[in-house]
């Protein structure tokens, strides 16, 4: 398979027919598993293994083995392959319909409802940490989850346009 955006696989087990997903360079050669691939706008191309385990390929002569929880990101660019721990299941929940954080800061928070909403999220850099929620989205329209989100701790939101939203402390 030839990937461009992002994908969730759940393949089996099938040494007589063999799977691999190819997307921006990277080979990624599957054993029998569950992962996420996705790629970004910065040139990065994340994958997420959530059970089994897949062989990454960046065509440079080496192959990293990927084991579940672990995240891997190949930049495009400098062809350098990254993994470490991860919350897979956080990566790839969109393929089942929600998102669900569990005692998650603002910031990293912010940084996944600004793609299952694919809308711009700017947060005041100090607030990034000061906080955390645990809750799941499925299907609520991003105001109703910043106003339940501004009524448990002091922040304030402001849409600036459909595609744009700054979140602050209260002054």
């Amino acid at each position: 398979v030839k990937l461009r955006g992002e994908g969730f696989f759940e393949v089996a087990k099938d040494s007589e027919r063999p799977f691999t997903v190819e997307v921006e360079g990277l080979k990624i050669n599957v054993h029998g598993t569950k992962f996420n691939v996705r790629t970004a706008a910065d040139r990065c191309v994340s994958v997420s293994l959530v059970e089994g385990s897949v062989s990454l390929d960046t065509g440079r002569g080496s192959r990293r083995l990927l084991r579940p929880g672990e995240i891997a990101c190949y930049n495009t660019a400098t062809q350098k392959l990254d993994i470490c721990r991860g919350n897979v299941e956080l990566e790839s929940c969109w393929a089942a319909g929600k998102l669900a954080f569990e005692r998650q800061s603002l910031g990293e928070i912010c940084r996944y409802m600004a793609r299952w909403y694919d809308t711009e999220i700017h947060i005041t850099p100090a607030l990034a940490h000061n906080y955390a929620y645990t809750f799941t989205i499925t299907d609520e329209p991003l105001e109703a989850i910043l106003r339940i989100m501004s009524r448990i701790n002091p922040i304030v939101y402001t849409f600036s346009d459909n595609r744009s939203v700054s979140i602050s402390e209260v002054e």
